[in-house]
């Protein structure tokens, strides 16, 4: 707005003092409206599950990589348009997954608890904090450059409201006191090393995994006296996922279908499933728990712990799955790509239709 044209106008009115009054209101109006655009242009973007909309959308216009449920009425989805735009998140409220759109191109990792709020990660420096029902953007790291297919955040864990790790192309990051710092890995793991998953125990114990192209091993590493140490790791390809149950039992799956243990201290494969690549796990307790993944042709694909063996069980016809979380033994969703959605209940899996 010209100031000047507003002054002269101003002055032409000297005479009449209601128009006067009137362009004095009408001045106020636009400072205020002014200083109002401008502290939302530097706030952080929000985005509250109170305000989702509830638009129709179709899910298969998205891929589908994470998804954390806390209970039968409360859980989220994260992922990205297919063409690697529009990341969004998705909120189920017991009868409905409603859209969230967010800034940024895909989320890959999601990790939230209600008690402690939570984190989500993505493609090209994405970080974004979640707390009281509400998304909000994070400003950007500066550790690395913000370039298209530059470093990307893959894995998340929060470990209470103020910290939390990542895990990603990076290696790992660590949040603490309001800021991400990068986190000096042991001089054995590659420098080409992508770290795929992570399950914390509690800020001061925890696992990562992941691969290096490479050297063509799979990396495991684990935090234990306020360091990350490298671990035997017997596994031949690549690690995609990891959960800990406790300090004393996990488990971890990848590419080929390998699936790993640990117990008394050391990693075993202890399957290699019918499967060219498990993306995500979900461990009930020792004796129950899911894997998710792609067949051969590039379907999706879930197995079963129980009764000491891994089973593939039936499944609808999806493409490729990326993500599972139960919310208890009767219970649980799995996600992957052209959105696909499959819900767990009475003892089988079927495709979510909104």
């Amino acid at each position: 707005m010209n100031t000047c044209i507003l002054s002269n106008a101003a002055r032409g009115m000297s005479n009449h003092p209601h128009r006067w009054l009137g362009i004095r209101l009408f001045s106020v109006a636009v400072l205020l409206f002014i200083v109002l655009s401008t502290v939302s242009c530097i706030s952080p973007q929000k985005d509250c599950i109170s305000n989702a909309p509830d638009l129709p959308f179709s899910f298969k216009d998205f891929s589908l990589q994470s998804v954390s449920m806390f209970s039968h009425t409360d859980g989220w989805i994260a992922g990205g348009g297919i063409h690697g735009n529009d990341a969004t998140l998705f909120h189920y409220d017991g009868l409905r997954w409603k859209s969230l759109a967010t800034a940024g191109l895909r989320i890959y990792g999601i990790n939230i608890n209600p008690a402690n709020g939570g984190m989500a990660v993505g493609k090209d420096d994405l970080f974004i904090n979640y707390k009281d029902g509400c998304w909000e953007d994070a400003p950007p790291l500066g550790i690395f450059p913000m370039k298209l297919n530059g470093p990307q955040p893959l894995a998340v864990a929060s470990t209470s409201a103020d910290t939390a790790w990542a895990a990603g192309e990076f290696g790992l990051l660590h949040y603490s006191n309001n800021t991400w710092s990068k986190v000096a890995l042991p001089q054995s793991v590659p420098t080409d090393t992508v770290l795929s998953g992570i399950s914390m125990l509690s800020e001061t114990s925890g696992w990562a995994v992941g691969g290096s192209h490479l050297a063509n091993q799979a990396i495991i590493l684990q935090y234990k006296d306020g360091a990350w140490v490298k671990e035997a790791d017997p596994a031949s390809d690549a690690l995609h996922s990891v959960f800990m149950l406790s300090s004393n039992e996990g488990w971890a799956v990848g590419a080929g279908g390998e699936v790993l243990h640990y117990l008394n201290g050391q990693w075993q494969v202890v399957a290699t499933l019918p499967a060219t690549s498990l993306n995500g796990i979900y461990m009930l307790s020792a004796t129950d728990g899911w894997a998710v993944g792609e067949g051969l042709d590039h379907e999706g694909i879930i197995f079963h712990w129980s009764g000491g063996q891994w089973q593939q069980v039936n499944i609808p016809k999806v493409s490729a799955l990326h993500g599972v979380a139960m919310i208890s033994t009767t219970e649980g969703w799995a996600v992957g790509d052209n959105g696909a959605i499959l819900h767990y209940q009475n003892g089988n899996w079927q495709q979510w239709q909104q």
